[in-house]
C-alpha cells in the first residue's frame, strides 16, 4: 500500500503513517529514532519522525528500483543497493552521493 507505519508496542495502535507513493522495500532507522528512511521504486525518502512524519528529503539516484538500505557504524554514510547494479554511498548531511559501487548484477540487500 505504499506506506510506513509507525508502531507503538505498548498500546498496540498506528502512531505515524508515512506515504512513501511506491511500494516500500526498505527501511532504516537512525539510532537516534527521529530520522527514518524508506525505500521504494526509484526513491529514497527521509522522514522526520519526532516531527511527525515531515518529509526532510527525497532523492532518486538509481535507474531502477531501489532494494535495500544501510548505515555505516558512525551513521555518517547511508547506503542504497538497486536493481541497477549499484551501491550508492552517501553523506547524511546533505544526501549526496559520495560514492558508488558497481556490480556485475542487480544488488537485492
Amino acid at each position: 500500500d505504499h506506506t510506513v507505519r509507525l508502531w507503538d508496542t505498548r498500546s498496540a495502535s498506528c502512531i505515524t503513517t508515512l506515504d512513501h507513493g511506491h511500494p516500500v522495500e526498505a527501511v532504516q532507522l537512525f539510532r537516534s529514532g527521529g530520522v527514518l528512511v524508506s525505500a521504494g521504486g526509484r526513491e529514497v525518502k527521509v522522514w522526520d519522525v519526532l516531527g511527525g512524519g515531515r518529509l526532510v528529503n527525497a532523492f532518486s539516484n538509481h535507474q531502477k528500483t531501489v532494494t535495500a538500505l544501510a548505515m555505516d557504524g558512525e551513521q555518517r554514510r547511508l547506503l542504497s543497493a538497486s536493481l541497477d547494479h549499484q551501491v550508492k554511498v552517501y553523506d547524511v548531511h546533505d544526501y549526496r552521493v559520495v560514492h558508488t559501487i558497481k556490480y556485475t548484477a542487480p544488488v537485492l540487500s
